[in-house]
């Protein structure tokens, strides 16, 4: 694991779970699996948030669901992991917005990015709030042809880009794109 030093706390590192893993999970929805196999940016539950409780989706993830399928580029195909009988959602009554885990193949990392960035922007206009008051949480368990890494953000929406950036940066350092 690797630290970035930033104001924020981001983080990047290797982690064992890809694609192919996702798609043996018990919350897989197998009877969509054809459709879902064709993403390239994939979100998934969170798992072991409390013990005895299902994998669970933060909050806002069919905001946001929406929002990646009306603003993805050419070449990304968005899809989430669980069919409708699946989804759960976990709550908070906290005040950063947490973003659902994406599984992304590198060749798209950058688009993701711009997209999250965008989201979180489009989340403080709406809630009134200057981006330096908002805090998010974000994963993004990224897949290349030898790597699977996983980036980490905490920290303040106003500093997402830059430290997004900085962990793309981070993903691809000594490895082909």
């Amino acid at each position: 694991m690797r630290h970035i030093s930033t104001k924020s706390n981001i983080m990047v590192a290797e982690v064992p779970t890809g694609f192919a893993d996702i798609y043996e999970k018990p919350y897989f929805a197998v009877e969509y699996q054809e459709e879902i196999k064709k993403a390239n940016l994939l979100l998934i539950p969170s798992e072991n948030i409390r013990e005895g409780m299902e994998p669970v989706f933060p909050e806002f993830t069919s905001d946001f669901l929406r929002y990646l399928r009306a603003n993805a580029g050419e070449g990304v195909v968005v899809d989430i992991a669980v069919d409708d009988a699946n989804y759960r959602r976990l709550v908070l009554h906290s005040s950063p917005v947490a973003l659902a885990t994406m599984v992304v193949r590198d060749k798209i990392l950058e688009q993701c990015a711009d997209l999250v960035v965008g989201f979180l922007k489009e989340m403080a206009d709406g809630n009134q709030r200057y981006e330096d008051e908002m805090d998010t949480y974000v994963n993004i368990i990224v897949e290349g042809e030898d790597f699977i890494r996983k980036i980490m953000f905490t920290g303040r929406v106003s500093e997402c880009r830059e430290a997004l950036d900085l962990a793309i940066q981070e993903v691809f350092r000594g490895g082909a794109r």
